[in-house]
């Protein structure tokens, strides 16, 4: 016989044991693995075909799903969110939202709205 193997080294495994986990049970969890929380409007609530909504302190009435202009839809499918999102809340009501000075994020908050109201 070789004497090839005589400086190997074998390590026994028990296959049966389970694998230790290195990571202590009380470490925090990574950040990337969280679920995103959602920021909700002020308020929001569907009544008679509209969804009523109150973003950066301005109520505004949103149609809900059929309801949406056709105008809307065709900004919306062209790419152009702020006018799609002009059309579909009518001059009056957007010119009142601009007033109030809104941030990217009160306008986030306003897309998701018209989102879940239009189902898209």
């Amino acid at each position: 016989m070789s004497d090839e193997y005589d400086d190997d080294v074998v390590e026994m495994v028990d296959i049966n044991s389970r694998p230790v986990s290195r990571i202590p049970a009380h470490a925090p969890q990574p950040q990337d693995r969280k679920p995103k929380k959602k920021k909700k409007a002020v308020h929001a609530e569907a009544v008679d075909g509209f969804l009523s909504i109150t973003v950066a302190g301005v109520d505004l009435r949103i149609p809900i799903k059929g309801k949406m202009p056709v105008k809307a839809a065709i900004k919306y499918s062209h790419g152009d969110e702020f006018g799609g999102s002009e059309a579909l809340l009518g001059t009056a009501q957007w010119e009142a939202f601009l007033d109030a000075d809104p941030t990217v994020d009160d306008y986030n908050i306003l897309s998701e709205a018209i989102k879940e109201a239009t189902g898209n």
